[in-house]
């Protein structure tokens, strides 16, 4: 009875050996795998098409961002999670007050295009009134010195007692021709005015898509920004995670997620301005720089 006692003891004990050995591994386990020598497996979080991206250009931008550090570190550092994988990665498109705003810098930048047409038709009407102002003034000048020279001559004849048949013919000529031009100057006058009406639609046109234009720019201007704020990668209690707030374009949410791919690796921020690890997003491309590179070695202790 003894020895059975004994015998159990000692498998209890061994059991107990056991799962602590199992829970200091578990603690260990980071410590003792080489870094990088596990992939990281991403999955695909909460999508919204709101963004302007379908699914399967989504899962492209993630392959393309994740080859990014594959290929210069020689072996497969991130990877798309298999359906047995534990807690992978999850990546998500989180539709923000960000991303509205940058959907509105291309409202705008249509806008202001509109805005140029307007002005160039402005210019183009104005250009038009000061020609045909110019052209009326010129004949109202003359119109009223022939005036004055009609009313001379009528002067003239007057003191005389009347004139001859054949100047009084050509009194009633000029008269008549004086008539033929003030109606033709009338004509113009409204013409004149058209324009003038013309002007101030389009000036008041103008103003209003001005208007337009400088409350969207203000609102872009307070939400939008060219910082990686467009993108974070999370580890806290709740696990970690990838959320993705803003993206020009594919090319741009390609570039975001490198670079928050690069933080799930371990890897900080760097100097170089042009660096997919820089602190701004405002390089161009996927392209590792050398001080991308550099930290990726570091990080993973490659040689």
């Amino acid at each position: 009875m003894n020895t059975v006692a004994t015998v159990l003891k000692s498998i209890a004990v061994l059991i107990l050996l056991a799962g602590s050995g199992y829970v200091l591994y578990q603690q260990a386990e980071p410590f003792l795998t080489p870094p990088c020598s596990k992939p990281i497996e991403y999955t695909i979080g909460t999508y919204d098409p709101r963004f302007g991206v379908s699914e399967s250009q989504f899962k492209l931008a993630l392959i393309n961002a994740a080859s990014v550090w594959n290929t210069e570190a020689g072996k497969t550092v991130i990877r798309l999670a298999d359906a047995d994988t534990k807690n992978p990665l999850p990546v998500s498109l989180v539709y923000s007050e960000v991303q509205k705003a940058t959907e509105l810098g291309k409202h705008i930048s249509a806008e202001q295009a509109e805005y140029e047409a307007k002005k160039a038709e402005v210019t183009r009407i104005r250009d038009s009134f000061a020609a045909t102002r110019e052209a009326y003034e010129r004949k109202t000048a003359a119109y009223d010195a022939a005036v004055k020279s009609y009313e001379k001559d009528v002067r003239y004849w007057n003191e005389q007692g009347g004139a001859p048949p054949e100047e009084y013919a050509k009194l009633k000529a000029k008269a008549d021709a004086l008539e033929r031009d003030r109606r033709a100057l009338n004509a113009e006058a409204d013409e004149v005015n058209a324009f003038a009406g013309k002007i101030n639609t389009a000036v008041a046109e103008l103003n209003g898509i001005a208007k337009k234009l400088n409350a969207k720019v203000g609102t872009y201007n307070k939400h939008a920004g060219e910082d990686f704020e467009q993108g974070n990668y999370v580890s806290d209690a709740d696990g970690e995670r990838i959320e993705i707030y803003e993206m020009k374009d594919i090319a741009d949410l390609e570039r975001v997620l490198a670079h928050e791919f690069g933080h799930a690796l371990g890897i900080d921020h760097v100097e170089n301005p042009e660096s997919v690890m820089y602190f701004f997003n405002i390089g161009e491309g996927l392209a590792l720089s050398e001080e991308d590179k550099a930290a990726l070695r570091t990080v993973c202790k490659l040689h």
